[in-house]
């Protein structure tokens, strides 16, 4: 994908080209592969192209972003509560912050050993700053508490984590999603689970996970090409009820 796309509201039929949508190119006004975008409070949007081993910066509503790291594998992008940026370089097997360059998950060369990582990806940052990251070849969520040596592995595949220490894990092989409570040794599932399919109860592949404000999660559903909207049942939340429907 080379271009970022803004859907104003859920049930639009369209949206808007916001970053990118030329041909491919390393110019300031073009993308090649997109793997994350993530958006500050101001609307600031922070792009990792992959191919071109960059992170941009494209400013609310500009036509062109500027290079904000160059030289690196991206893959994942996160930011915290302090506005500091934290970037997954999957080649150098690292998470490091900008500004600073500050290495915050392994960077101790590939392996299984929990100083290190193996192609990191999708990485998540919590209210307290501890990182989570997803391990790919390792199979694994690591957890890096702020200025960690090791990492805590605390799940499988890609997760975001909420308020109560609530781990989401996102299983991509087996097409759904899984919760694991703070301190539990296994997760339930709450999404998908049924096989890999285009149901509205169902997931192929799926590739990332948010919440919103209002705790509905949305999922990328890679194979369906299409994003989910998980509605949760307040009632019976506790549960893991949500309500699904497509919003693109």
């Amino acid at each position: 994908m080379n271009y970022v796309f803004e859907w104003f509201k859920l049930g639009a039929s369209s949206g808007r080209v916001v970053a990118g949508g030329h041909e491919e190119g390393n110019q300031t006004n073009q993308l090649t592969y997109v793997t994350k975008v993530i958006v500050d409070k101001n609307g600031t949007m922070f792009i990792c192209d992959r191919d071109i081993m960059q992170v941009k910066r494209w400013f609310k509503d500009a036509s062109h972003g500027e290079i904000l790291i160059a030289n690196i594998s991206c893959w994942g992008l996160a930011i915290d509560n302090k506005e500091t940026l934290y970037i997954s370089d999957f080649e150098q097997h690292l998470v490091i912050t900008w500004p600073g360059g500050q290495v915050v998950a392994g960077g101790n060369g590939e392996g299984h050993a929990l100083n290190q990582l193996s192609e990191p990806n999708h990485i998540f940052v919590d209210q307290d700053q501890s990182v989570f990251v997803t391990d790919f070849h390792n199979n694994r969520v690591t957890k890096w508490p702020t200025g960690a040596k090791v990492g805590i592995v605390v799940a499988g595949e890609s997760a975001i984590v909420d308020r109560m220490g609530t781990i989401y894990v996102n299983d991509h092989y087996n097409h759904r999603i899984m919760r694991w409570l703070k301190g539990s040794t296994s997760g339930s599932i709450i999404i998908g689970g049924q096989g890999s399919g285009n149901g509205t109860t169902q997931l192929s592949y799926p590739d990332d996970l948010i919440f919103d404000r209002q705790g509905n999660i949305y999922v990328s559903d890679y194979f369906n090409h299409r994003v989910q909207m998980f509605t949760v049942d307040k009632s019976t939340c506790v549960k893991g009820q949500f309500s699904t429907s497509t919003i693109n």
